[in-house]
């Protein structure tokens, strides 16, 4: 019986937190989080890094959790969670021929993709531990056609089957006037052979790594339990898919407990002072516009705020 999605917490067992750079013996291609928290005010930007594909894609887990927990949202959920227009099938082709390159996936991992018959996002991406999405070009720029996304942060991929990227920008506070062209201009040159790698955060009550908005999971509201807080940061990676004229988009999901950034004087600045220079609009659009004060305090451990204003 699947899930009842209103009902998360008798419904499922909570994830287990993921948060540790060094999993399973292999150094994952992530951001440093000193570039993820910076010393500096908030804003939108298009900061990336060079990696090898295969050292993002990879298998990092030390355990088999996190692929089963893939599993089990994906027999659940399959309309939520693995969605797919026909026009993505060369693109899955093409990825699938990559990762084997990159001895990402090994003979008799998934179906061969020489067959007749493409193989299914989720025939693909078993063996996989990222979220994947497939982007292709359109005259309307490029546009999001197929996804496996298991572990989403509050937003849901089978609505945003089809869009365009500045469709789905759309709803983020300032992006697209800030970035929109930026990112489309990239997309269009992006370069082969390389995974290009940037990061998204937020503040979270729950370490779900499935935080699909229909499970309604608990929200951060005032008086706030340091102990209930935990940072989310989404990495992502760019990869180019030359031959399908598309991109291959992956995500993994970091989750630390605050006090983990309240010990580290460098990265406790860093996100108090981009809690304190938020914009309203993008600190309600995260969620935190009613406990960012609180937040700040938890951080510094005092009511003085951080250098910077708030917009």
């Amino acid at each position: 019986m699947a899930p009842d999605p209103l009902n998360p917490v008798a419904a499922q067992t909570p994830s287990p937190p993921s948060h540790g750079r060094i999993c399973g013996g292999r150094a994952p291609a992530l951001l440093p989080l000193e570039q993820v928290f910076p010393d500096t005010d908030y804003g939108h930007r298009l900061k990336l890094q060079r990696a090898e594909p295969g050292d993002f894609f990879g298998s990092w887990e030390a355990d088999p959790v996190s692929l089963a927990e893939r599993a089990r949202w994906m027999q659940s959920f399959p309309e939520r969670h693995a969605i797919r227009l026909p026009e993505a099938d060369p693109l899955i082709r093409e990825c699938d021929a990559l990762m084997r390159s990159w001895g990402v996936l090994r003979p008799g991992d998934t179906p061969d993709a020489g067959s007749s018959q493409p193989s299914s996002v989720w025939d693909l991406t078993a063996p996989l531990e990222p979220d994947l999405i497939w982007l292709t070009r359109g005259t309307a720029g490029h546009r999001m056609v197929a996804g496996l996304v298991c572990f989403p942060s509050s937003w849901a991929p089978e609505e945003r089957i089809g869009l365009p990227i500045e469709a789905i920008h759309q709803v983020v506070p300032g992006l697209n006037p800030a970035l929109g062209d930026a990112i489309e201009r990239f997309l269009q040159r992006l370069p082969e052979g390389i995974a290009w790698l940037r990061a998204n955060w937020g503040i979270a009550a729950s370490p779900e790594r499935n935080q699909h908005p229909l499970r309604r999971l608990p929200r951060l509201t005032p008086p706030l339990d340091p102990a209930g807080v935990w940072v989310r940061i989404e990495h992502q990676a760019l990869v180019a898919l030359p031959e399908s004229d598309g991109i291959l988009f992956g995500i993994r999901i970091e989750q630390s407990p605050i006090d983990d950034f309240r010990r580290n004087p460098a990265l406790a600045s860093g996100l108090a002072r981009a809690l304190q220079t938020m914009p309203e609009a993008m600190a309600r659009y995260k969620g935190l516009a009613d406990v960012r004060d609180e937040l700040i305090r938890v951080l510094t451990g005092s009511d003085q705020a951080p250098v910077g204003t708030r917009l």
